[in-house]
């Protein structure tokens, strides 16, 4: 009899052990962005991302109560490329972002003219650091 008490308590403690989170694993909650075009940029933020377009960059730009992150990937071949937004959520006091860079559909048609793609999401300010993966 006292060896299926344990057994049980063994049993109860691994589920319970494996349901427990470790610190980092928290649920982040998803935050509303607005993805904003090239044209409609903050002038010195355009000017900004001109200077940096070569190489990739992560940058954060804050104006008029609006927080601007910035994801480029510098220079490349050719043009067609374009940016999915995988992640934008916020965690304690950090916003997350991830992005992925999702190559031209037909390369064979592909006109050797460079292109430096990038991403501009905009969210209302915050003391929030950024987090880019």
């Amino acid at each position: 009899m006292q060896l299926k008490k344990w057994v049980w308590l063994l049993l109860i403690c691994t589920i319970l052990g494996g349901c427990s989170r470790k610190d980092g694993e928290l649920a982040r909650t998803a935050l509303e962005y607005t993805v904003v075009a090239a044209e409609n940029l903050p002038e010195e933020l355009a000017e900004l991302i001109e200077s940096q377009k070569i190489n990739e960059c992560r940058l954060t730009y804050e104006t008029d109560g609006y927080l601007y992150i910035v994801r480029g990937y510098g220079k490349q071949e050719t043009g067609g490329y374009s940016i999915t937004v995988d992640e934008c959520s916020m965690l304690d006091d950090t916003i997350y972002v991830n992005t992925t860079l999702i190559g031209p559909a037909q390369k064979k048609d592909l006109k050797k003219s460079e292109s430096y793609p990038f991403i501009v999401l905009k969210i209302e300010q915050t003391d929030k650091k950024v987090s880019f993966s």
